[in-house]
């Protein structure tokens, strides 16, 4: 369900669909709309076929959308990117990824993670990587990253601007990955959404 939250979400609101007068009739579109299923990667097709989902989505996504950050999106609609992905160099090392919404110095990120799920630490590092590429790729001098966990409608804020703190911290963790010293904290393994797929993870 994340994957297609995530797939609406890049494309919703648009403020273009002919077939659509308001945000809310245009997310009806994507959840509803057998056309849409054509254009679905494949692997998100089963989740879009499930009403049961559709009707969650349906829920989360309009308490977000009347939130301040979705007032915030819908206000930026001209100038926001969305799956802004990135593929940088620092020193050696390349950072990769996509960031969900950028649009001045914001940078959204959507989570459908309930919020005290979320691993200690996980979120804010994975945050601190998009806004140092963000800095890297624009030159702005002070990031504001904004967490958004949809099923609670509840936004989490930071700014970021030690974006030299931020690098150490990059370079350092990829030399250690190179080199294999990079030991699994398992202590995360609680409430790591990637523990079932992990081989060193403790739930296992």
């Amino acid at each position: 369900m994340g994957s297609l939250a995530h797939w609406i979400l890049a494309r919703w609101p648009s403020g273009k669909n002919e077939k659509t007068e308001n945000f809310e009739s245009e997310l009806e579109y994507y959840l509803n709309d057998r056309e849409i299923i054509l254009r679905l990667p494949v692997h998100i097709r089963d989740a879009w076929r499930n009403v049961k989902n559709k009707k969650i989505l349906f829920d989360l996504m309009m308490k977000f959308a009347r939130s301040d950050t979705g007032i915030e999106i819908r206000n930026n609609i001209k100038n926001i990117k969305r799956e802004y992905r990135f593929n940088i160099k620092l020193n050696k090392t390349s950072m990769a990824g996509a960031i969900d919404a950028f649009y001045g110095n914001t940078l959204i990120d959507y989570k459908l993670t309930s919020v005290n799920d979320a691993p200690e630490g996980l979120y804010e590092s994975q945050l601190d990587f998009y806004a140092l590429a963000a800095h890297e790729l624009t030159g702005l001098d002070e990031i504001r990253t904004v967490a958004v966990f949809l099923r609670e409608g509840i936004s989490k804020e930071r700014i970021c601007n030690d974006f030299e703190g931020i690098k150490a911290r990059v370079l350092g963790a990829s030399e250690k990955c190179a080199s294999g010293d990079l030991p699994p904290e398992l202590k995360s393994c609680v409430k790591c959404p990637f523990a079932k797929k992990c081989a060193f993870s403790i739930r296992n």
